[in-house]
């Protein structure tokens, strides 16, 4: 998998990159699993040329200047240390993006769930590759991250896959690939959640 086979599925208004996050001292950790601000956190139901977004994903870059978001109530205690909110970016891989599904509760209607981003044009928004994240391929959202979230030390990481750049995410493709591989023959998971061996390479954007 190449830096090009992904698809720009959306932004997310969350908290800035975290400090403290649990097994990552010394990381700025930009995980997808930050908060989201509550105004944002909510399937969007909006179309991107007639097609629907029944995603959290924002489809167009938000003004955070044009934006009231404060006060709110803040769910998270890495948050409350470092508050204010960022944007970032998210781009799944395109076969990921093409095949994920979701079913209505009656049954009686299912959809693409990314099925909006092949619609979408990304405009000039000045955010930068930070890195790959990996989450779980059968959770929707919130992404369960595999890579932040599940156990795993700097050290393992390193090991499995490639050291971790100052967001605590993997440098390249092939580093993920290579993680999702470890995890999935890994006989020494974390206990913390040992059923998540499944993973997926999320391309995650932001402001350095």
């Amino acid at each position: 998998m190449g830096k090009t086979d992904f698809t720009f599925v959306g932004y997310l208004i969350q908290e800035p990159y975290s400090r403290g996050w649990p097994l990552r001292d010394g990381f700025r950790v930009a995980s997808i699993e930050r908060e989201i601000h509550p105004a944002y956190d909510k399937h969007q139901w909006n179309t991107v040329e007639g097609v629907q977004n029944p995603t959290k994903f924002l489809t167009e870059f938000p003004n955070l200047e044009k934006l009231s978001l404060e006060p709110h109530h803040c769910q998270s205690v890495l948050h409350r240390k470092s508050p204010g909110w960022v944007i970032s970016g998210y781009s799944f891989p395109y076969e990921v993006a093409g095949q994920m599904t979701m079913t209505s509760t009656d049954g009686t209607e299912t959809l693409r769930v990314f099925e909006y981003a092949f619609h979408m044009h990304r405009n000039a928004d000045g955010l930068k590759l930070l890195g790959y994240e990996v989450v779980d391929a059968e959770i929707g959202f919130p992404f369960l991250s595999i890579l932040n979230n599940c156990g795993y030390k700097a050290e393992q990481v390193h090991e499995m896959s490639g050291a971790l750049n100052e967001y605590s995410l993997l440098s390249s493709p092939e580093e993920a690939d290579r993680f999702i591989e470890a995890i999935r023959v890994d006989p020494k998971k974390p206990k913390i959640v040992p059923d998540h061996n499944k993973g997926i390479a999320v391309q995650v954007w932001g402001t350095p």
